[in-house]
Order: structure tokens, then sequence, then C-alpha cells
């Protein structure tokens, strides 16, 4: 089958100031029932927010595609990844896994959202149709009437099962031995004994010392980005490890656990590495180095803040402090 990446969307017009282009891409002509293929979706804008994709909305799951009933189902994303214009504007997308069971023709549209820590703001693109190709046979007959019963010999595997089973059940409890030291439940997780802070301020003292140098700069933020999650896992509790950028910040905007510009500044700081991430940007070695310094800087104001107050002086009961 000839696979080309067929453009199904077009410039939407956004309701704020500013151009907004949101696409989706299919890279074939022609759909197949039940077939997997590839959807790539797509927002350029201006940078100064963060695209929410249709996974990133937990209420509707996969949902955000726009088209009728069962058009497109999303199965998993496979890549995500952004990158920057000479113009300045910036360009979000997404890769996703997809199929359709629709009949003759499918509707395929994308909505993509902008979003700050206070709001999101939705673009949908220019829905477009693909033809879906049938699995009925052009030359294939009407409807037959149905074969007569056959009759097969009695199956004995149910048997074999039984036995099989009542051999586990016999073994499970009269002859399994559980030893005396052996412990039960599920291992407790071991909080590390470096606190939170402590453990960044040495990786990011660790990571100064390396020369981000073009060989080297991509893991150089590979490891910058994994102190910023750690950090905020183990001082908030909010798994930043485990969720993507985007993720994180919708839960940082919901939970208020860090200020809002702390939480700006993350947003800027994954950012950028995930740029070098996924985007293979290269910045220059004195812009990785003030990258560094800014996460040292963000932390510590994050520490200040979310540290407790100290704890106020006793006194006794003539009123002097004690000892």
């Amino acid at each position: 089958m000839r696979r080309i990446l067929l453009l199904l969307a077009a410039l939407s017009i956004a309701p704020v100031a500013g151009a907004q282009t949101v696409r989706a891409l299919v890279d074939t002509d022609t759909l197949s029932i039940g077939a997997r293929q590839r959807l790539t979706v797509r927002i350029r804008h201006d940078g100064s927010r963060y695209a929410v994709f249709p996974d990133d909305v937990p209420a509707d799951g996969l949902a955000g595609l726009v088209g009728t009933a069962g058009d497109l189902e999303l199965l998993r994303r496979l890549s995500a990844g952004s990158r920057l214009l000479p113009d300045a504007s910036q360009v979000d997308s997404a890769v996703y896994e997809m199929t359709s069971f629709a009949i003759d023709t499918a509707r395929v549209a994308a909505r993509i959202g902008l979003g700050t820590e206070q709001d999101t703001t939705w673009f949908a693109s220019i829905p477009g149709v693909l033809p879906v190709r049938s699995v009925v046979p052009e030359d294939a007959e009407d409807i037959q009437d149905l074969a007569p019963l056959v009759e097969f010999p009695r199956a004995i595997w149910p048997w074999i099962l039984g036995v099989l089973v009542a051999g586990l059940l016999f073994w499970y409890f009269f002859l399994r031995r559980v030893p005396e030291d052996e412990e039960e439940g599920e291992p407790e997780y071991v909080e590390p004994t470096e606190p939170p802070f402590d453990e960044a301020m040495r990786r990011i003292q660790a990571l100064g010392s390396v020369s981000p140098d073009s060989e080297g700069i991509k893991p150089y933020f590979v490891e910058l980005s994994d102190i910023v999650r750690t950090y905020i896992a183990r001082r908030t509790r909010v798994p930043a490890r485990e969720l993507t950028t985007g993720e994180l910040l919708s839960e940082l905007g919901r939970r208020p656990i860090l200020q809002s510009e702390r939480v700006g500044e993350v947003r800027r700081l994954l950012t950028e590495a995930d740029l070098v991430k996924f985007a293979d940007q290269h910045p220059a070695p004195d812009r990785a180095v003030r990258t560094l310094e800014d996460a040292r800087a963000s932390i510590e104001r994050a520490e200040r803040e979310l540290a407790p107050p100290p704890a106020a002086p006793t006194s006794d009961a003539t009123g002097e402090e004690g000892a």
C-alpha cells in the first residue's frame, strides 16, 4: 500500500490575540477497519503557554479527537516533542497509535489546548475525511445458509485440567511449608536518608563540574530535568518522575503546594530540557550553565517556602527563656 503523509487539517483561527495552527496528520491515504496506524497532532503557537494534548485530559481519557462516534480511537501515545522555529514561534507535537471502525469514510480532526497555571484555551483543527477500505471482497456472494452441525469427539482436556488443579490445591494446603523467618507482605518503601534539598544540591554541584559540550548536552539536560523532578517528587509527594511535563504542570496547578512563581519556573526549566531531549535542540554551553544555575535558585526558593517556620522559644513561669 502506498503510504503518504496526508494533510488533514489547516490553520485554525484562535479566539485570542495571535494565530495558532492546529493540524492532524495521518500516515496513510486510506484507512482499514481495525488496522493500527499513526496519527500526528501539532500546534504552532508563540511559546508563551504549554500544549495540552488529547490524552492529557483524564476526564475523557483519549477521547479528545473531534468526529462522529467511533471514527478514530487513540490507543497510546508513541512520542511527543517540541521545537523552536526561526520566527520565534514554537511547534508542539504528539504521535499516537490509532485505529478506526468507521464504514466508508472516517472524519479526522484534533483538539489541542494551550494552558497556563490558571486555565486552558482549546483549539480545533479543520476536520478532514479519509476513505475506509471495506473488508468485504467485491466479488462476495450473497449470505448462504448455515452449514449442518458437525459432531466432535468428547474432549478430555477438562478432566486433565481438573486433575492438575486438584494436585495444585493438595500441594498448596498440605505439602507447602513456609519458613518461619519468611517475611509476609510486600517490602515497605524506604525513604532515602539524605534530605531532598541536600540531594538536589549535591547532584547540581556534581553536574556543574561537567562540561556541557555538543556531545554531552543531551545527557546534561536529562540529568538536570531528573534533578528537578526528583526534588518535586520527594518534597511534595507528587509523582513528578512518572508524569509528562504537561501532566506535572496540571497536577501542580490543581494542588496548591508550590507558589505560582515556582510552578512557572518549573515549566520553563522542564520545557527547555524537553526541547533538548525530544527536539534535538543544542543550546550553547553558557546557556546550559545558566539553566543549571536557574534550577539551583528555583529549588532554593522552593525549599525556603516549603520549610516549616522555626519553633518559638519556650519560657518558664517567670517569663525567662527555658534552657
